[in-house]
C-alpha cells in the first residue's frame, strides 16, 4: 500500500504543490507584523477553514482513547528507586449519604446572582439549613447534605439590604461515602466525577476554618509568612504569600490530596493609589501626558478584583468615565457605579476615581468597567523584574530545596488537624457577640474525612530510564556532550557580520573568539565579511542584508550589537526583516555576552549557526525498537498576543523528517480568539504538506507519526476531538484527496503538560536502611525518573518523566498523557520520548519536552512570522 501511495506522490508532486499548499500559502508568515490590520487575519484564517473543508471528508467511526498498557518490564528502565510523592491518601472515616438537592434563587431587584454571591447569601441562612439538612456541602446551584428531606423548602436570606429568595427542592440524587475507598474510585472511574468536587469542597471548607489562613484565588496562605517586599520608590510595593495549592486526584492506587506551594505576588497598593502616584494632582485637572503615562504603564496589565477574586487584562484607565456618573443597567434599571457597588457588595468606592476597561475574550469591551479600588496589580512588571535585588529577595522565598519543600508540605497534616477555633466577631445594635466556628478538626471529623502521609511510610515506586548514547563525526559513540566533541554534520559557515562603528572593539573579540572556538568542534568557515555600519537607521541594516543576500555567498548574517541598539528596536526591526519578510537566516549577538564566560558563549553561538544553515550538533543513538518503526515527530504548540485590542493565538508546528529526528519542517499561523477552540488547529493540513517534504527527502512516507500536543487543559479535551477525527481522516486515506487514497499510517497522539503540581522525591535513608526514619533526606530525582506505574490515572496510558537533573529548587516532571492512536507499541514511547528531550540544539543535555515540542514551542513565542523559504530550517532558534 505504501509503495501505491509513494508512487501517487511522485505522480502528483504539483498537484500537493496546488492544493495542499494553497493552504500554506494563505497562512504563511501570518505573525504580528505581517498584517496591518486584525481584519487581515480573520480572512486569512476563513479562508484556511474553507479549504480545510474541501480537504477533508467526514470520518465517522468513533475515536476511543489508549487504554493503560500497565508496564510489568521495561528493558529501558530496570532501576526501580523508593520515591516520596506530594500526595495524602484520602479516606472515608464513617459510612452516611450526601442527598442532593437544587437551588433556585431570586430578589427583589432581580439582580443577576454570581457563584461566589450564592455563597455569600447562603451563609446568613447557615443555621437554618443546619437545622433543616445538617451538614451541606455547597456547590453553586445545588448542595448535598446528609440529611433526607423530601419536601420543598423556601428560604429567605436578607443579604445586604436585599431580600433573597432561595427555593430548594430534593433532587433524588444521591451518593454513597463508604470507608471502603476502593468502591469510592471505582464510582467515579464509572462517571461519578462529581465525587471529586465534593472530595475538595469538603478539603477546602476544613482548612477555611483554620485561623491562621487565609485563602485567596484557589490558594491558601499562611498569615505568619505573608511578606512585603519593596522594589523601588519609583514604581510599586509587593505582597508575597506562599501557600498551599490542593487538588484531589484519583489514580491507580487511590484517592489522594495532592498539595504543592505555589506563591502568590499582588500589588500591596490598589490600582487607584497606583493611578494616582502617576498624577501631580488626583482631585484637580490631569494633563494628556500624564493620562497617556498611567495608560502606557497600565496596559495588558493583569488584575485582581478584591471582592471576587477574578483576574482580567486591563485595557485601558478610562478617566472620561467616573464612578459617580457612569451608570450600569441592571435588568432595565440604571444605577451609578457607587451605588451599584454599595447595594450588592457593600464597598465604599470614590466617586471621582476613573474606572479600568477591561478586555473580555481577547477584546477590548467599553461596557465592562472596573472601579481600581476594588482591583490589585497580579504578578511582577518589566521594572521589577529587572531588579536585581528584588528578584533575589523573591527567590529566597519562593525557590526551596527539597527537604524544606516537603517539610512546608507536611504542614497540611497539622493544618487539617488543627483544635484551635475561628472566633467571630460582630456587634448586633450596641452589644457585640462572639460566635465560635467549628474548628478543622472537629469538622474533619464531622465529614468523615482524614488523610494519610502514606508515601514516607510506604514510597511509591519510581523507574530510571538509561541514559542515551551520543553519535559525534564518523559516527562515534560518546556519553558526554558537555565537553568539546566534533560535531556529527558540520556545515561551513560563510557569514557577513554587520556591526556599528561603536562596537569595533567588539568585533575583533568575536572574530578572534569564533576561530579559537571553531578549533574544538571541528567547525569550518568559509567566505566572511565584517561589514561595518556608521547609520542607526534599520532601513540602511536592511540594505546591506539584501546585497548580501543577492551575492549568494553567504548562507548566514550575524548582526552584532549592543543594549543601546537593542532599546532603539533594531533587533526587532531587522529580525522581522530577515527571519518573516525576506527568509533569511540571522545569528544575533549581543556585545554584553562577549564580556565574561566569551569562550563557552561564542562556542554554543556557532554550534547554534550551525543547527540554523542545516548542519548538526550530534545525534541520540536511538534503539533499534524506534528506528525500525520509521518514525515521523511532530510538536506542535500555541502562545496569545495581542493585535489592535484583539487577542490571537499564534500556533507552530515542527516536524521530523529523517529516522535520526535531527532534520525538520516548521510552520507558524495565527487564529482569532474566537476561533481558538473551534478550527482544531490545522494539524490534518500541516500533516498533508509534511508527508509531501518527507516523501522529497526520503522517497518514502514514515511507518508511523507521533504527535506531542501542548496547550490544552482537561476542560478543553472535548474541542479537540474533531480535530483528531481530521488526523485519523488523513492517516487512513478516508481523505478528499486522490492520491492519498487507502493511505494507512499508525499515530499516538499526546497530550504534554509541563504545568503539573505532583512532585517527586528520591528518599536517601539513613545508613542506608529501607525504613523511614524522622531524619530521611530528599533529593531531586536523577535524570530519567520514569513514573508509569501506582500514581498514574488507571484508564488512561499515562506517564511522567523527570528528564533533568535539578540543582537548584524542587524539580517538576513532565506529564504525557497518549490520548488517541492506534499504534500498539507503547513500550517505545517513554523511552523515545526521554531521549528526544536531548537533541534541542540550543541546549547541551536534556531539556524537558521532547525536541521537536520545543521548537514548536520555541517558534510559538518568537513573535516573528516564518517566511516560507526557511520553513526547513531551524532558523528561529
Amino acid at each position: 500500500m505504501l509503495n501505491k501511495i509513494s508512487q501517487n506522490l511522485k505522480e502528483n508532486e504539483s498537484i500537493i504543490e496546488t492544493e495542499t499548499y494553497s493552504f500554506s500559502s494563505l497562512i504563511q508568515n501570518s505573525d504580528t507584523n505581517s498584517f496591518s490590520s486584525s481584519t487581515a487575519i480573520k480572512s486569512k484564517i476563513n479562508k484556511s477553514q474553507i479549504e480545510e473543508k474541501k480537504t477533508l471528508s467526514s470520518f465517522d467511526e468513533e475515536i476511543t482513547s489508549v487504554p493503560n498498557p500497565n508496564f510489568k518490564y521495561l528493558q529501558y528502565a530496570e532501576k526501580e528507586i523508593p520515591i516520596y510523592a506530594n500526595l495524602y491518601k484520602l479516606i472515608i472515616t464513617k459510612n452516611y449519604t450526601l442527598y442532593q438537592y437544587s437551588l433556585n434563587f431570586s430578589n427583589e431587584n432581580d439582580y443577576i446572582i454570581p457563584t461566589f454571591l450564592k455563597k455569600k447569601i447562603m451563609s446568613k441562612i447557615k443555621n437554618e439549613i443546619l437545622n433543616d439538612y445538617g451538614n451541606f456541602i455547597l456547590t453553586g446551584d445545588s448542595f448535598y447534605s446528609m440529611k433526607e428531606v423530601n419536601e420543598v423548602k423556601e428560604k429567605i436570606s436578607l443579604y445586604h439590604k436585599v431580600n433573597y429568595s432561595i427555593i430548594i427542592r430534593p433532587t433524588k440524587e444521591f451518593i454513597e461515602m463508604k470507608t471502603d475507598m476502593n468502591y469510592m474510585l471505582q464510582q467515579f472511574n464509572k462517571g461519578r466525577t462529581e465525587i471529586k468536587t465534593i472530595f475538595e469542597i469538603i478539603i477546602k471548607e476544613i482548612l477555611r476554618h483554620n485561623p491562621s489562613l487565609k485563602y485567596v484565588m484557589k490558594l491558601f496562605g499562611n498569615k505568619d509568612q505573608e511578606k512585603i517586599l519593596k522594589a523601588s520608590e519609583d514604581y510599586n510595593t509587593i505582597t508575597i504569600m506562599p501557600g498551599f495549592f490542593t487538588n484531589v486526584m484519583f489514580l491507580k492506587s487511590g484517592i489522594y490530596l495532592n498539595v504543592d506551594i505555589k506563591t502568590k505576588i499582588l500589588s500591596q497598593y490598589n490600582c487607584l493609589q497606583l493611578i494616582n502616584s502617576f498624577l501631580n494632582n488626583p482631585n484637580g485637572k490631569i494633563s494628556r501626558e500624564e493620562i497617556e503615562e498611567v495608560n502606557n504603564w497600565f496596559k495588558d496589565k493583569t488584575i485582581e478584583t478584591i471582592n471576587t477574586n477574578q483576574r482580567f487584562k486591563v485595557e485601558r484607565v478610562n478617566f472620561e468615565k467616573r464612578a459617580n456618573s457612569t451608570t450600569i443597567n441592571v435588568n432595565n434599571t440604571s444605577m451609578n457605579y457607587v451605588k451599584y457597588y454599595k447595594d450588592l457588595y457593600n464597598r465604599n468606592i470614590s466617586p471621582y476615581s476613573p474606572l479600568l476597561n477591561i478586555r473580555t475574550k481577547g477584546k477590548c469591551s467599553e461596557g465592562i468597567l472596573f472601579p481600581p479600588e476594588l482591583c490589585v496589580v497580579v504578578g511582577l512588571n518589566e521594572e521589577m523584574i529587572n531588579d536585581r535585588i528584588l528578584i533575589q529577595n523573591i527567590t529566597k522565598i519562593t525557590k526551596m530545596n527539597p527537604n524544606t519543600k516537603i517539610d512546608n508540605i507536611n504542614d497540611i497534616i497539622k493544618l487539617i488537624n488543627e483544635k484551635k477555633e475561628i472566633i467571630k466577631r460582630k456587634r448586633i445594635v450596641n452589644e457585640i457577640k462572639e460566635e465560635k466556628l467549628k474548628s478543622c478538626f472537629q469538622l474533619k471529623n464531622e465529614y468523615g474525612i482524614d488523610i494519610i502521609n502514606t508515601s514516607k511510610e510506604t514510597p511509591f515506586k519510581g523507574r530510571v530510564i538509561n541514559l542515551p548514547l551520543f553519535k559525534s563525526k564518523d559516527n562515534k559513540l560518546i556519553n558526554n556532550i558537555f565537553k568539546p566533541f566534533q560535531l556529527i554534520e558540520s556545515q561551513k559557515i560563510c557569514f557577513k557580520c554587520l556591526y556599528h562603528k561603536e562596537n569595533t572593539d567588539s568585533k575583533n573579540k568575536l572574530s578572534k573568539l569564533m576561530k579559537n572556538a571553531a578549533k574544538s568542534y571541528d567547525i569550518k568557515f568559509g567566505r566572511s565579511e565584517f561589514h561595518i555600519m556608521t547609520s542607526e537607521d534599520p532601513k540602511e541594516w536592511m540594505k546591506e542584508i539584501l546585497k548580501a543576500e543577492k551575492s549568494k555567498n553567504f548562507n548566514i548574517i550575524i548582526i552584532l550589537i549592543d543594549e543601546y541598539f537593542q532599546g532603539k528596536g533594531l533587533y526587532d526591526s531587522l529580525k522581522s526583516f530577515c527571519q518573516e519578510e525576506q527568509g533569511v537566516i540571522s545569528q544575533f549577538i549581543c556585545t554584553r555576552n562577549l564580556e565574561k564566560n566569551a569562550m563557552s558563549v561564542v562556542s554554543n553561538i556557532l554550534i547554534q549557526i550551525n543547527s540554523k544553515i542545516g548542519g548538526v550538533s550530534y545525534k541520540v543513538n536511538f534503539d533499534s525498537d524506534i528506528l525500525k518503526r520509521e518514525l515521523m515527530v511532530i510538536g506542535v504548540d500555541s502562545s496569545s498576543f495581542f493585535l489592535n485590542g484583539e487577542k490571537f493565538h499564534s500556533i507552530s508546528f515542527c516536524a521530523s523528517l529523517d529516522n535520526d529526528f535531527s532534520k525538520y519542517t516548521n510552520k507558524k499561523i495565527n487564529v482569532p480568539d474566537y476561533e481558538y477552540l473551534n478550527t482544531n488547529y490545522p494539524i490534518s493540513n500541516f500533516i498533508i504538506e509534511t508527508l509531501g517534504e518527507y516523501f522529497k527527502r526520503n522517497n518514502s512516507l514514515p511507518k508511523g507519526i507521533i504527535i506531542y500536543r501542548q496547550g490544552i487543559g482537561l476542560g478543553q479535551r472535548e474541542y479537540i476531538k474533531d480535530e483528531v477525527v481530521n488526523i485519523e481522516n488523513i492517516l487512513r486515506g478516508k481523505s478528499d484527496i486522490p492520491f492519498l487514497n487507502g493511505l494507512n499510517i499508525q499515530y499516538y497522539y499526546i497530550l504534554v503538560n509541563k504545568k503539573t503540581s505532583l512532585k517527586f522525591f528520591e528518599i536517601e535513608h539513613p545508613n542506608n536502611n529501607n525504613k523511614a526514619f524522622d531524619n530521611d533526606f530528599y533529593n531531586n530525582p536523577e535524570s530519567g525518573l520514569l513514573i508509569c506505574d501506582d500514581i498514574i490515572k488507571e484508564n488512561e496510558f499515562e506517564f511522567y518523566i523527570q528528564p533533568q537533573k535539578v540543582t537548584q529548587g524542587t524539580a517538576t516532571p513532565t506529564n504525557y498523557t497518549v490520548l488517541y492512536g492506534n499504534m500498539n507499541c507503547p513500550k517505545i514511547i517513554p523511552k523515545l520520548t526521554f531521549d528526544l528531550c536531548f537533541i534541542y540544539s540550543n541546549w547541551r543535555g536534556p531539556v524537558r519536552i521532547p525536541a521537536p515540542l520545543k521548537y514548536a514551542e520555541k517558534l510559538a513565542k518568537v513573535k516573528f512570522g516564518l517566511n516560507e523559504k526557511i520553513k526547513n530550517n531551524l532558523s528561529y532558534i
